[in-house]
Formats: C-alpha cells, structure tokens, sequence
C-alpha cells in the first residue's frame, strides 16, 4: 500500500486484477474472441452492440481487445444476452 494516502500501488492493483481474472473463470483471450467473433457474424458494430447490451461501446472494444482483466458478471451477461451466446465459463 501506498502510505501516504492509503491506496494500493498500481503494481499491486495489477496483481490484484490477475488474480480476480484468475479466480472467475474466463478465459479472456477467448472470451474476447468469441464476442468479437458473434458480433462480426452479426454485422454489428461495437456501437450497436453496446446499445443492444446496454453497455459503452469503448467498453466492449475493451473486452474485445483483452483490455480489461476482469469483466464484470454484468457485463458479461449482458453480452451473452444480446448475442444469444453462452459466454458463461468460457
């Protein structure tokens, strides 16, 4: 922790983040893959993806590209929705 302010360093943020990645069962390599994939099948763009999901489309470019270590169980049922896929434990 940083002692001065009482916050985490951003290296320990990191760990943090991996190991939250780790713990949740996805796979974000694939996870990021198989979005990106069902949403091209579908001629989508990220916009319009985002708004069938209810999400930011720079949200969705995020988990497409591996950016974001641990998405968040809303976000992934709310893509597996609007996708008609089962993202769940990819």
């Amino acid at each position: 922790m940083n002692s001065k302010a009482g916050k985490p360093t951003i290296g320990q943020e990191a760990a943090a983040l991996t190991q939250r990645s780790a713990m949740n069962g996805y796979d974000n390599s694939q996870l990021a893959r198989r979005i990106r994939r069902a949403r091209l099948a579908r001629g989508w763009s990220l916009r319009e993806l985002g708004r069938r999901a209810g999400l930011r489309d720079t949200t969705i470019l995020r988990i497409e590209r591996g950016e974001t270590g641990n998405p968040s169980s809303f976000a992934i049922n709310a893509l597996s929705a609007a996708l008609e896929i089962q993202l769940a434990g990819v």
